[in-house]
């Protein structure tokens, strides 16, 4: 092998790892301006994290509350002292680890944000805002952490465990626009829902 072919071999494997700090940094300034500036609307960004089904408010002030719609555990949405989502879409972002093929998505924007786990403990939830008032509808019982009420959690997390399968963003038809499978746990993803 010749030393340009080494530098090219070099150059292919550092590649993702650059292109996973880039969407890192991405999202991470994303959140950042949002948070700092409230030029979202007034309602907090909403991440899914760590593979299982996470959904957290990135916001200390802001909760989530049972949508009292006769679900308990199924519908929640967000106590923001009145306000409301910036539209009734989502700009989402994406980062899975670089084995995850099935999620080369980094980026859409769509009306509904669906997150399904794996079998047999299926569960599917839906992120929509509606009225720009942000809602979420799960098919199982999804746990509210009663300390910050920030963080709704279904199933445990790891390996042979709970974890998310697919995300899907979907258009006011229905129709999915970008769609992140997962093959198995990645302790690497991250899902960011903004304003749009």
């Amino acid at each position: 092998m010749t030393n340009s072919q080494k530098k090219d071999e070099e150059k292919k494997s550092v590649a993702p790892i650059v292109t996973a700090a880039v969407i890192g940094a991405v999202i991470g300034a994303a959140i950042g301006f949002v948070v700092t500036t409230g030029t979202s609307g007034d309602e907090a960004p909403i991440k899914v994290k760590n593979g299982s089904l996470h959904i957290e408010l990135l916001h200390s002030k802001q909760k989530f509350k049972d949508k009292n719609s006769g679900n308990p555990k199924k519908e929640f949405e967000i106590n923001s002292n009145g306000g409301a989502h910036g539209s009734d879409e989502f700009e989402v972002f994406f980062a899975a680890s670089g084995s995850q093929t099935g999620c080369a998505v980094r980026h859409a924007v769509g009306k509904t944000v669906e997150v399904v786990t794996n079998s047999p403990n299926a569960n599917n939830v839906k992120i929509t805002a509606p009225g720009n008032k942000t809602q979420i509808v799960a098919e199982k019982d999804l746990e509210l952490d009663q300390q910050a009420e920030r963080i709704l959690t279904y199933g445990t997390l790891g390996t042979n465990q709970v974890y998310v399968s697919a995300i899907y963003v979907r258009d006011g038809s229905g129709t999915a626009i970008a769609t992140c499978t997962l093959s198995g746990y990645d302790p690497e993803l991250h899902v960011v829902l903004l304003d749009k």
